[in-house]
């Protein structure tokens, strides 16, 4: 038995309960593509048990329903269809989650009458639900999380959520103007969904909120005193309401917006220590931003550069894409450890712009051929470039042990890639030229991309130097990872004992 067999043997013996095994014909074997995705995420037998998953009335739902619970691997021995739910209907006292499928949008009346006398905390409404709310219909509930999800857009009644709720996501439909009351005084996290668009007035908001996150576009003004003294974390804040926030927030991001406001120091919160801007804005003096900031991404900023401009102890640092600057040499504080520049420069990049103190580098709009050698400092160990084309020798340091790319332009000089990386993510359309041989046998974890969408990816564990683990892969991307002749059909000996895994 070959290390191979024996490790898939190994790892399928501990995967959770999966009827997913599915026959590649192209390659003779099986594949445990879900069996491998799932068993990163982890999904103990306990984590199913605490929940149930309601269906709603018609049977497409269901079934629908059904295969999307059996490609996650979660056993469907506790989902219910809504019509099957009657006075007698008791919810096992394990179950503190209730998932709704998509199809689900029945009135709640029924299934609250049950909810309540059980040790449910936590509702995830899928996209149809879009039900009113009757005041009272959570009393005596236990609920303390609601994800109202895609399509709810009703009234919130004062009294109608439960008293006991602390986490609320209104869901990317939902714009109704909120009234004193309508949310519990319990609540910290408020989620008002992407498309809310309603003035917010004083005594609307929970008097211990925590966590508020607006709509992206949010754009109309708030006053002072509309955000309660309790917030720490602001999503989507308009800029110019800015120096109206408590002093208690330390973290706050900005809407999208038009308008190119002047920021000066006294606008920010003492506290502040995360600041992300969405869009264009000016910085009405050198040091405008405090020196509390740790981390920073600036968004569509497009002032020049200067020396005080970045705070002298900020960590992360994103320059966007709108940002046409130069970047000289001794600009950037020493204190940065994670760099993102995703703007293209007009320019190489010269030695000295990059701190010594970046260990995680991004240069996703940045062409190779302006990075060279010593360019990169060697303190960097994860790295991202754009693409593999224009790379000379030298131009990664061997600091490096993470590498990644965005794009493969049909050419990677030998030796570019340092013996030193140990894990590496390219595109697919580097196997189309290249065999998976040519790279450097240091690397023991590959990642291969999907060309256009960066969510699809297909991992191999290097066992030996000549011996790999495939992990979730799609047979007609092996072909293409493989080199192999569609045609070639080998057997599961050529697969796992012979020459065929060599030629990869």
């Amino acid at each position: 038995m070959t290390i191979i067999m024996m490790m898939m043997m190994i790892v399928i013996r501990n995967l959770p309960i999966d009827q997913s095994i599915f026959y590649i014909t192209d390659l003779h074997f099986n594949s445990y593509k879900r069996h491998f995705e799932h068993s990163r995420v982890v999904r103990s037998v306990s984590d199913q048990q605490s929940t149930i998953y309601i269906t709603g009335s018609s049977p497409e739902d269901t079934k629908d329903f059904k295969r999307l619970l059996n490609n996650q691997s979660i056993l469907s021995d506790n989902m219910i269809n809504y019509d099957d739910i009657n006075d007698e209907t008791e919810i096992n006292e394990s179950i503190t989650t209730v998932r709704f499928s998509e199809g689900f949008n029945q009135s709640l009346d029924k299934l609250m009458s049950i909810i309540s006398y059980s040790n449910v905390t936590k509702l995830f409404f899928a996209f149809s639900f879009n039900q009113p709310l009757i005041p009272g219909c959570f009393v005596d509930s236990k609920i303390d999380s609601i994800n109202f999800g895609r399509s709810f857009n009703q009234p919130l009644p004062p009294d109608c959520l439960p008293a006991s709720l602390t986490s609320l996501v209104l869901g990317g439909s939902f714009n109704q103007p909120l009234q004193p009351n309508s949310l519990p005084n319990s609540l910290t996290h408020l989620d008002l969904g992407a498309k809310y668009s309603q003035p917010l007035q004083v005594n609307t908001l929970p008097p211990r909120l925590k966590h508020l996150f607006l709509g992206g576009s949010y754009h109309l003004p708030i006053e002072k005193g509309v955000i309660p003294a309790t917030v720490e974390s602001l999503k989507n804040l308009p800029i110019q309401s800015l120096e109206n926030v408590p002093t208690t927030v330390k973290k706050i991001s900005f809407s999208i917006s038009h308008s190119n406001h002047r920021l000066k120091l006294s606008d920010f919160p003492t506290t502040i220590t995360k600041v992300d801007f969405r869009h264009c804005f000016t910085l009405q003096e050198c040091g405008a931003l405090p020196a509390t900031v740790r981390k920073l991404k600036l968004g569509s900023f497009s002032q020049p550069l200067k020396i005080d401009t970045i705070p002298p102890a900020v960590e992360y640092l994103e320059l966007a894409y709108k940002h046409s600057e130069p970047l000289e040499p001794n600009i950037l504080p020493t204190s940065i450890k994670t760099l993102n520049l995703r703007y293209q420069l007009n320019q190489p990049l010269a030695k000295g712009c990059i701190p010594s103190s970046v260990e995680s580098l991004k240069l996703n709009c940045i062409y190779p051929d302006q990075i060279r050698p010593g360019v990169i400092p060697n303190s960097v160990k994860h790295l991202h470039l754009k693409d593999t084309d224009g790379l000379s020798v030298g131009s990664i340091p061997p600091s490096v042990n993470i590498l990644s790319f965005s794009r493969f332009s049909g050419k990677l000089e030998n030796g570019v890639i340092p013996d030193t990386v140990q894990q590496l993510i390219i595109p697919i359309d580097y196997f189309n030229i290249y065999k998976i041989n040519a790279l450097p046998k240091a690397i023991r974890n590959i990642r291969i991309q999907d060309a256009q969408i960066e969510i699809f990816y297909h991992d191999l564990r290097r066992l030996e130097n000549d011996r790999y683990l495939i992990l979730g892969i799609n047979h007609s991307l092996v072909k293409q990872m493989l080199n192999v002749n569609p045609t070639k059909r080998p057997s599961t000996n050529d697969i796992f004992e012979n020459e065929f895994i060599k030629e990869i």
